[in-house]
């Protein structure tokens, strides 16, 4: 008596050769179970040669064509989105907005009618949590695709995901120069400060931040495992919860650099010198102050309902593990220290 295997399941990510994107990938190919397909806009772009050499079927599509986008889900049993807020287009007044294209993909996605469960990276409504009081772009954006996706009422499950702040925003020397100089840049007399607003109602309030290249995926993979569980339940996705300054205090004590952390007065402070330099302003700056703005008026509500802390990510990270044929107490999220660790010159 012969036993067929049973077919492997398709996961199809949007923006593959993104940074979630990409993560996500890199933790779906190492499932037995799963076939994952990538998709993107240049499949001959070395990133997406990449991928294909991990074993991923990288596919072209471009969100706003709605029947690429079908072509490209077809056959999926789920899909991983994540819209791109930076994309220059949605920048311009008159432009398009990232809810047209969200609204774009998931129609194409429900016209494949094979696509069961659907992740999509969203964000919390700073307007709903603040009382109507701050509205920053980016976030309203995605609720609403959330949102959309929801009353459409086609998928067997819905899980929105909520990436806290990225740990990889440390690693840009052009961000830096917007938290003050941290952590490339000291002072004359030697020390690196880190500059903020303050992040809920005192400025030592825990912040939800993501190790992207290490946990955001086997979070994702993790919902996959078990998808009816989180229908309609948001995830947050987050590696560690530390305070503005506890990051300051832990770069000091893995690199021996004298660090210090600011406290801005107001939201309005934050960026100024960088935005001297562009006369017409920059946008995502505006909205980054708007959701420190969010931060204090709601008491650091940055997963709205949801705790700021691991224990989900935790038992996410550890049923990605246990899918993958790993040992799911090998399964670790990762803390700041070990972000700056990996990154920086560690002070012996």
């Amino acid at each position: 008596m012969t036993h067929e295997l049973a077919p492997l399941k398709t996961i199809t990510v949007m923006g593959a050769t993104g940074n979630q994107g990409g993560a996500v990938v890199r933790s779906l190919v190492q499932n037995k179970s799963f076939k994952v397909r990538g998709i993107t806009r240049d499949p001959s772009s070395k990133a997406s040669q990449d991928l294909v050499a991990l074993g991923v079927e990288v596919v072209k599509a471009d969100g706003w064509k709605e029947e690429e986008i079908t072509a490209a889900f077809a056959g999926s049993w789920a899909a991983f989105v994540n819209t791109n807020s930076d994309d220059p287009r949605f920048m311009d007044a008159e432009g398009p907005t990232e809810f047209e294209l969200g609204k774009s993909i998931i129609d194409g996605i429900i016209k494949t009618a094979t696509v069961k469960h659907l992740i999509y990276s969203s964000a919390v409504s700073t307007s709903a949590y603040s009382g109507g009081v701050v509205k920053a772009k980016t976030t309203e954006m995605k609720s609403e695709i959330e949102r959309y996706a929801v009353n459409t009422g086609y998928f067997e499950t819905f899980c929105p995901v909520y990436a806290g702040f990225y740990m990889e925003l440390f690693a840009s020397k052009d961000m830096a120069r917007v938290f003050g100089g941290f952590p490339f840049f000291p002072d004359e007399n030697g020390v690196t400060t880190l500059c903020t607003p303050r992040w809920g109602t005192k400025k030592d309030m825990p912040a939800g931040w993501i190790a992207v290249n290490e946990d955001f995926g086997d979070i994702v993979h993790g919902v996959l495992t078990e998808p009816e569980k989180y229908h309609k339940k948001g995830v947050e996705a987050l590696s560690d919860a530390c305070s503005f300054p506890d990051v300051a205090s832990c770069f000091q004590s893995v690199t021996g650099k004298k660090t210090q952390y600011i406290c801005y007065p107001s939201c309005e402070t934050y960026g100024t010198e960088i935005e001297r330099e562009h006369p017409a302003g920059l946008p995502s700056l505006e909205d980054t102050r708007s959701l420190f703005r969010f931060g204090q008026l709601s008491n650091a509500k940055y997963f709205g309902d949801l705790p700021t802390d691991t224990a989900v990510p935790a038992r996410l990270k550890a049923r990605a593990f246990e899918a993958m044929g790993k040992d799911p107490k090998e399964a670790k999220l990762f803390t700041m220290k070990q972000w700056f660790e990996n990154n920086f010159q560690i002070h012996k």
